[in-house]
């Protein structure tokens, strides 16, 4: 599949499927990929919180700061805060890995509805810890200086066979839950939020793998 975006391009599989054919290196075109973790995940986009940090048509703009998360980034698990706003405009802006020199980055993340291909972009940049949410959260930061964002695309391919196709996004993850093993955590996207959570893994979700 070459077609980034496209709603009808994913296969869908419970989790033990999944596993079946994800859990080792995968190789595509000689570069390996893998089944990204709960953690990885939880690296992109957030892990479930009430109300979420990551939302597209919040009522009203807000905030958060300084939340902490336990992510993976590059094989490595740590500990990082970030700051958080949402907007009523399809996008929501993050300062992640706050005051890491290595890792202190913008995020932007914005709900695409365009038919068949309907969905998620998410722009990140290697920023200054000296700069803000307050600096990031306005677009004319990201009209400019974006030669080296990194930008992912995830289609809303839905679940299943076709439900919510078109809508949503659903990503296993490669963790099982650790108190229920027939839960397992995957990464969600919608028309009002996104985040990381766990589902039954009965249920056949698409799989995003991670770029070694």
């Amino acid at each position: 599949m070459t077609d980034l975006t496209s709603c009808t391009g994913s296969g869908y599989f419970t989790w033990s499927e999944a596993f079946d054919l994800f859990n080792n290196t995968t190789t595509i075109g000689g570069v390996n990929y893998h089944w990204p973790s709960d953690s990885e995940w939880f690296g992109i986009v957030p892990k479930y919180v009430n109300p979420s940090y990551v939302r597209f048509n919040d009522s009203n703009s807000n905030s958060y700061y300084n939340r902490n998360e336990a992510v993976t980034v590059k094989g490595k698990y740590i500990s990082v805060n970030g700051d958080f706003r949402t907007t009523t405009n399809n996008f929501s802006y993050a300062i992640r890995y706050k005051g890491n020199k290595v890792w202190h980055s913008a995020w932007r993340y914005e709900y695409i509805t365009d038919g068949n291909n309907t969905h998620m972009k998410i722009t990140s940049r290697k920023v200054a810890t000296s700069v803000d949410i307050d600096a990031i959260a306005q677009e004319s930061f990201w009209n400019s200086g974006n030669e080296n964002d990194i930008v992912r695309y995830f289609p809303a391919g839905g679940y299943g066979s076709s439900s919510y196709q078109g809508e949503r996004g659903y990503f296993w993850s490669s963790t099982e839950h650790s108190t229920n093993n027939s839960y397992a955590w995957y990464m969600l996207f919608n028309t009002d939020r996104a985040y990381s959570n766990n589902t039954p893994k009965i249920f056949s979700n698409t799989v995003r793998l991670f770029y070694d």
